[in-house]
C-alpha cells in the first residue's frame, strides 16, 4: 500500500507500468554504456600497443632482423673450408655470439617497449638458436665442411628458428596469449 501512496491518486496502472519501464530502460542503457566504454577502452589500449609495435619494430628496425641472419650465414660459411679446425669453429662461434649481442642491443631490447611477453619469447628463441649452433660447433665429430652435413645440421637449424621467430612477429596482435601458443607448438616440435 505504501508503494501505491507514492503515486498520486489519479494515476492509472498503465502509467505506473510506463514509469517502471522507463526506469528499467534507463538502467539497461546505463549498463550498456558502461560496458561499451570498457570494451572500447581495452580495444584502444590494444590498438595503441599495435601502433607502437608497428612504428618501433616493424617500420624502423625490422631490417636488422634480416641483416642478422645474413651475417650469421656469412660467418658460418667459414665452416665449409676444407681446413676446418677447432680454432675456426671457436672464431665462428665468437662471431655469432657478438652478432647476437648487437642484435639484442639494437633490436630485441626494443620489444620491451611494446610487449614484455613478445620480448621474452623472441629473446628465448634467439638464445636457443645460438645455443644450438654453439653445441653443433663444439661437436668435433660433425664434419661441417661437407655440404650435406652443413645443410642438415646448420642451415636447417637456422631456417627453422628464423621461420619460427618471424612467425612470432607476424602473429603478434597485442595480446600475450598469441605467444604462448607459438612457444608450445615450437616446444612440441623441437624439445620433445
Amino acid at each position: 500500500m505504501m508503494f501505491l501512496n507514492f503515486f498520486s491518486d489519479n494515476i492509472t496502472t498503465f502509467e505506473i507500468i510506463e514509469k517502471i519501464s522507463t526506469i528499467i530502460i534507463a538502467a539497461f542503457t546505463l549498463f550498456f554504456s558502461w560496458y561499451i566504454f570498457k570494451y572500447q577502452s581495452a580495444k584502444n589500449d590494444n590498438d595503441l600497443k599495435l601502433d607502437w609495435y608497428k612504428l618501433i619494430v616493424v617500420e624502423s628496425k625490422f631490417d636488422i632482423f634480416f641483416v642478422f641472419f645474413k651475417k650469421l650465414n656469412s660467418a658460418l660459411l667459414k665452416l665449409k673450408d676444407d681446413n676446418l679446425t677447432i680454432q675456426v669453429r671457436e672464431e665462428v662461434n665468437n662471431q655469432i655470439l657478438d652478432e647476437l649481442n648487437k642484435l639484442d642491443l639494437d633490436f630485441i631490447s626494443l620489444l620491451l617497449a611494446v610487449d614484455k611477453m613478445l620480448y621474452e619469447c623472441v629473446k628465448n628463441q634467439f638464445d636457443k638458436l645460438i645455443d644450438g649452433l654453439t653445441e653443433k660447433l663444439s661437436n668435433e665429430t660433425l664434419n661441417l665442411n661437407e655440404e650435406e652435413v652443413f645443410n642438415d645440421e646448420i642451415s636447417s637449424h637456422i631456417a627453422d628458428y628464423k621461420t619460427q621467430i618471424l612467425k612470432m612477429f607476424v602473429d603478434f596482435r597485442g595480446k600475450n596469449d598469441t605467444h604462448n601458443s607459438l612457444i608450445e607448438s615450437f616446444k612440441e616440435k623441437y624439445i620433445n
